[in-house]
Order: C-alpha cells, then structure tokens, then sequence
C-alpha cells in the first residue's frame, strides 16, 4: 500500500542515498584522483547496498532479511544503474557539451542521471520487490542466513 508515510521514509532513504553516492564520488574523483567514469560506478554500487538495507528495514519494515529481495532489488538497481551511468557519462564526456566537464559538470550531471532512474526505482520498490501481499502470505520472508535460502551447495 502506498502510505503517505511509507513514500515519505522512501524519499528521504533516497535523498540519503544519493548524498551518499555524490560523497562517495567526491572522495573518489577529488582524494583518490579516479576518472569520474569508475568514480561514479563504485560510489553508486556502495551507495546502493546501504540503500537496500534502509529501505528493508525502515522504509518497508521487513524483520528479516531475504536474498531473494536482495537479487530483485540488485536487478532493479541495475537498471536504474544503467540509466544513472550512461547520462552522467553523457552530459560529462559528451562532445557536444563541452563545459559540462568543467567544474560542478561531474555532480550535476549525477544528480540528473539518479533523477532519471527515480521514476523506475519507485516502481520497482512499491509495486515489485517489496509489493503488498494478500494476508497471510509472506513478502520473501526467508531470512538471510536461513539454511533454506542458500542455493543448493552453499
């Protein structure tokens, strides 16, 4: 159910996580000298597994923690990644806005890729991954660490 409360947590998760991975990428491009195309790569993977645990826990109330989860909202991620990457990397590098480098051009040009993504991650999160189930039956309720949710092997 889409509680005005619920997508008001789900915001400030999100607001949390992109200030983290502008951070991240700061870190990255400006102390450890890396170009912003692996720079805003790994901020955005790093930003993005804290994101899922927030969301699980505060956002979506979940007791457990599942795998399953975990690889959907990986999935969804990666497309929202996708989405996020290629316009960063097209405002920066891109021949036709050359003074989009310069400057704030990195940072800017994240905010509007993670803003293009937003619209699939919302959907993804409310109406795939932690979508309300009929009473009674359980949202991937299998706990990480349980027996049964590791492959066979593992």
């Amino acid at each position: 159910m889409l509680s005005v409360a619920r997508v008001a947590r789900y915001v400030c998760a999100g607001g949390g996580s992109l200030a983290l991975d502008l951070a991240l990428q700061a870190l990255a491009i400006q102390v450890f000298g890396l170009p912003v195309w692996l720079a805003s790569g790994l901020s955005y993977e790093l930003a993005l597994l804290v994101h899922f645990f927030v969301n699980d826990r505060w956002v979506f109330g979940q007791r457990h923690r599942s795998w399953r989860r975990l690889a959907e909202f990986q999935l969804a991620a990666l497309t929202a990644m996708g989405i996020t990457y290629s316009v960063t990397n097209l405002l920066v590098y891109s021949p036709t806005l050359p003074s989009f480098a310069a400057g704030a051009g990195p940072y800017l040009a994240k905010i509007i890729g993670t803003g293009m993504a937003a619209v699939w991650t919302f959907v993804s999160s409310f109406f795939w991954i932690w979508r309300a189930r009929p009473s009674g039956q359980p949202m991937h309720a299998t706990p990480v660490g349980d027996a049964a949710a590791l492959p066979p092997g593992g």
